[in-house]
């Protein structure tokens, strides 16, 4: 962030001449000893209380710039040219003087320093959202090597869901996501030849774990609101495999696939860093091969191609570090 010179120049040309008072003239009191005039100095109190003074001035005036130097964030070379500045402007006064004043410009400057990288530069932010899990669903079912007739069926599901951004820089990130969410599972419109026609057979419920990664690019030209795009992967585990009540077992593959979202987030105090409101909507590509065991109702083993595909729509709150 660029620093003013005419306000460092400023803040330091407060020199201890300015608050010099009035000089006094060499007021002398003098008393007989022993026939001899002994002229004793009372400048020397005026001194002593003048350099006192004098270091009080320089020492709040070093301070005020301290802070203005926090509030400008004053980062690299500046910091270094601001400091040793300092240090030139106050190489009069004793060593101690120098020493306390130097360090208490150090650590107010570093404070700035930290500040604004705090503010600024943080590449941590975690958000906090509800989703809703809609999948775009279409199977294929075989029997004995011959397709059936049918579809299949998978429920909506809303969940909480946390994740965690890391930004490499201004407008690159890489975002992960992590969720379980579960479904109920239905094959509907199935026709067996004699023994189901148009039927809808109950395939109990799995959990789905979708972890999905995705790199971003974050647009920052538009102040508070921050739009972004990405693209990434996803890997779904299936859990907790429920048959239903019609089939004797049924099993799941793990799917890996592509996946791509468009977000925003919204600063809600108008500052890098803090607080903001996101809104984000993702389109995963999920395809699993599912193995029903029918062997008690129907006599076989049905097999199915799922295509999942959800849409995944997301509103919540993120908190940048």
């Amino acid at each position: 962030m660029a620093v003013s010179g005419m306000g460092l120049s400023g803040m330091f040309i407060a020199r201890a001449d300015k608050f010099k008072p009035a000089a006094r003239g060499k007021a002398l009191s003098s008393r007989r000893t022993g026939g001899m005039v002994q002229a004793q100095s009372t400048t020397l109190l005026p001194t002593r209380a003048r350099h006192n003074r004098d270091f009080y001035l320089e020492a709040r005036t070093c301070r005020a710039a301290c802070n203005r130097a926090s509030k400008r964030a004053i980062t690299g070379a500046k910091s270094k040219a601001y400091i040793s500045r300092i240090g030139t402007h106050i190489a009069g006064y004793r060593p101690m003087k120098k020493l306390f004043i130097t360090a208490l410009m150090a650590s107010a400057a570093w404070t700035g320093i930290a500040a604004s990288a705090h503010a600024e530069d943080s590449p941590w932010m975690l958000r906090a959202r509800v989703l809703g899990i809609l999948p775009d669903e279409a199977g294929t079912l075989k029997a004995g090597g011959a397709t059936l007739p049918g579809d299949v069926d998978i429920s909506d599901q809303y969940v909480p869901e946390f994740d965690i951004t890391y930004f490499f820089n201004e407008h690159i990130a890489a975002e992960l996501i992590l969720a379980v969410t579960p479904h109920d599972v239905k094959a509907v419109n199935v026709t067996v030849p004699g023994a189901l026609t148009d039927a809808t057979v109950d395939l109990g419920d799995v959990w789905l774990l979708p972890p999905t990664l995705t790199v971003q690019y974050h647009f920052t030209e538009m102040g508070q609101f921050k739009p972004y795009v990405g693209a990434g992967v996803n890997a779904t585990l299936f859990l907790n495999e429920d048959e239903g009540s019609v089939a004797d077992g049924i099993s799941y593959d793990s799917s890996f696939g592509p996946a791509l979202q468009v977000g925003f987030d919204y600063d809600l105090d108008g500052t890098p860093g803090g607080w903001a409101f996101n809104a984000d909507i993702k389109k995963i590509w999920i395809n699993t091969d599912v193995k029903v065991n029918f062997t008690t109702a129907l006599g076989t083993h049905v097999k199915a191609d799922v295509d999942i595909d959800p849409l995944v729509v997301g509103v919540g709150f993120g908190y940048r570090f």
